[in-house]
């Protein structure tokens, strides 16, 4: 069952990475050995965030609104291939950050508009 989840986690980043050209994603470098990956899809109302995290330099991921209201914060502390699905659809309609970083700074943000 472990080797599962690694093979999915795996395959997981692997399609977030060849598919960052077509599904308006936001894919930084932000260390030689890390990566960070945001695939919006606004019609289902689903943002998945996927991160190749190092444990001893985590990073963070954070949806605020238009005016910066933090209205999801979660710290990655697990080392290895973070994906993780957020479902937007109980949001009122507006435009929202997708943020992603390490201590004071943004790797990667996607703004989504919901309608």
């Amino acid at each position: 069952m472990k080797n599962f989840r690694y093979i999915s986690a795996a395959f997981g980043f692997f399609v977030l990475t060849m598919s960052a050209s077509f599904a308006g994603t936001t894919l930084t470098p932000t260390a030689a050995d890390a990566q960070v990956g945001i695939i919006a899809n606004a019609s289902l109302d689903r943002v998945v965030v996927s991160v190749d995290n190092d444990i001893n330099n985590p990073y963070w991921v954070s949806i605020e609104d238009a005016e910066g209201n933090t209205l999801h914060n979660e710290i990655v502390s697990e080392s290895g291939v973070f994906n993780k699905r957020f479902d937007l659809g109980e949001l009122e309609d507006g435009e929202y950050n997708v943020k992603v970083g390490r201590g004071n700074e943004v790797a990667s943000v996607e703004t989504i508009y919901r309608k």
